[in-house]
Formats: C-alpha cells, structure tokens, sequence
C-alpha cells in the first residue's frame, strides 16, 4: 500500500495487514516468553486460559532445557508495569505456587482445571442472574461461589 492512497474503510484491513507486516519486520515476530507470562500475570482472569498459559509456559521451556528464571519474569513485569505489586493477588499466588513447587506439569492441569471450574461458575451465574455479570465483579462471584462450594463439599 503506499503513501499516496487514501485510508479508507473499504481498505481498512489491507492497511492493517501491510502495517502489521512493517511493524514484525521492524520488531521481530516473537515477545520472549517472559514478557508474555508478565501480560498474562497482569491480566490474572481465573476464567480464561491466563494462569494455566503461565504454567504451560513454564512446563515447555523447561522440557526444552531452556527454564525460564523468576528473575527474568519479576524484571519483565517491572519492565512493563513498574512492580510486581501492581499484579492481581491471584497471580501473585499463582507464580509464587509454580516456583515453590517447580512442578509446572501438575500446576498447569490443577491452574487448568480450577478456570474450567470458574468458567462454569460464571455460566451458572450468568443464566441465573442475567446481565448482573460484569468485569468488576468477576474476582468477587468467583470468590463467593468457591468459597460456597468448598464449604458444600463440592470443589
């Protein structure tokens, strides 16, 4: 695309795509995989796949021989965000767990399990209270209905 021709909606998408390409070529195709466990860390949605991709993260780079040091994860989160205590508390558990046990395999299927849990958790939530479901209350639901389930038994 060059200079010349006008930005349109109609090639909105072959812009995006030329400028993504200058922009990998400018700053290389891959993020280390220290910075991403640092975005994922900031993120912390115990819904998604946040905190298993951490564990998942850690559990390949070190079959491949190649682990990847605390150090090297708290230097990219005060790199991106300025400090480590600017991570949600369920990250801050949630790296502090994979480190001390070093078992990242068994982090990644427990951390797995516990979002699909969560998950079902907002479903259920959301069918029996539509529209009540918001980004702010997320920590909150999930925090209540797992303490509720565990207090039942059932979790």
């Amino acid at each position: 695309m060059s200079i010349d021709t006008p930005f349109t909606k109609e090639n909105l998408d072959t812009y995006l795509k030329e400028l993504g390409k200058e922009f990998r070529k400018l700053n290389g195709k891959k993020i280390s995989a220290e910075y991403l466990i640092a975005m994922k860390l900031m993120s912390g949605r115990q819904y998604k796949n946040d905190l298993s991709d951490i564990a998942g993260i850690l559990w390949e780079h070190q079959k491949n021989g190649n682990p990847i040091s605390r150090d090297a994860i708290d230097k990219a989160i005060t790199v991106l965000y300025g400090d480590i205590a600017e991570l949600p508390p369920i990250s801050k558990r949630t790296i502090d767990d994979a480190f001390s046990e070093g078992d990242y395999e068994r982090a990644y299927r427990e951390i797995r399990e516990s979002e699909k849990q969560a998950k079902d958790i907002l479903l259920d939530f959301d069918t029996t209270y539509p529209g009540e479901l918001k980004g702010e209350n997320i920590d909150a639901i999930l925090t209540r209905a797992k303490a509720k389930r565990q207090k039942s038994g059932g979790l």
